[in-house]
């Protein structure tokens, strides 16, 4: 398969192909200033590679798609297989029931359980996003919060729904707190379990089963990270970043 590759610098994505040559899938290669953008203005429905980009976080679906968080723009993309681009999460704008108003920006502790995903404007500081390998389904964090972006194009809570104060494993993912700094990486594996590392008392590496339980998978010991062999849930992780 081809190597998808985020370059902050550049203001693109590029893919690798299994050939060694590489191809822009997004991004036009200069940075805007900007924040907040019409579709037209953001390039909505033009080639991927007419658009500003900053690539903060990317996935592939299963058919080819690139996933990308647009920090430029704030809003999550996909370029499908033809080359041109969609928004699939934010880039709202204004408020769609008050035109003089701009949309809510998505939050942690937002209430946004069932509404379009297209109705919200983003701001988010390290964001991530991840695709479900089966669904297709979109997952993305908003701070301290994992959001799934449904089939029908509404934003589902994964964790955070309910309040919290502590999380143990097994517990629902639901309960997972709200106020335990940002996500600082996501993926899911070939069979849809998400795993996330989150700062919860030292940072620990979690994944949410099909059953949407938590399991510890590393971190929250007492033990050095870099001391080799130990259990990986007795290990002290610190400074985690990145996904995949």
């Amino acid at each position: 398969g081809s190597l998808f590759v985020a370059d902050l610098r550049n203001a693109r994505v590029f893919r690798v192909r299994p050939d060694g040559t590489r191809e822009t899938v997004i991004g036009r290669g200069e940075r805007s200033a900007r924040r907040d953008a019409s579709d037209d203005e953001a390039g909505e429905g033009t080639p991927g590679t007419n658009v500003y980009i900053r690539p903060e976080s990317i996935d592939v679906t299963s058919d080819g798609t690139l996933v990308v968080y647009d920090g430029t723009f704030q809003r999550i993309r996909a370029v499908r297989a033809d080359g041109t681009g969609e928004t699939l999460v934010g880039g709202a704008g204004h408020d769609p029931t008050n035109p003089s108003q701009p949309a809510r920006i998505l939050s942690p502790r937002s209430a946004f359980e069932g509404t379009p995903a297209r109705s919200w404007n983003l701001n988010v500081s390290f964001p991530n996003v991840a695709v479900h390998p089966i669904t297709q389904e979109i997952y993305f964090s908003v701070g301290s919060r994992i959001i799934r972006r449904d089939s029908a194009g509404a934003l589902r809570s994964v964790t955070g729904g309910i309040a919290s104060t502590s999380v143990q494993p097994g517990d629902p993912a639901s309960t997972f707190p709200v106020e335990t700094g940002n996500i600082r990486a996501m993926a899911c594996d070939p069979s849809g379990a998400l795993y996330f590392v989150a700062p919860t008392v030292g940072e620990r590496s979690w994944r949410i089963d099909s059953s949407e339980r938590l399991e510890l998978v590393a971190g929250g010991g007492a033990l050095p990270g870099m001391f080799e062999g130990i259990p990986a849930t007795e290990a002290n992780i610190t400074n985690t970043y990145g996904n995949k």
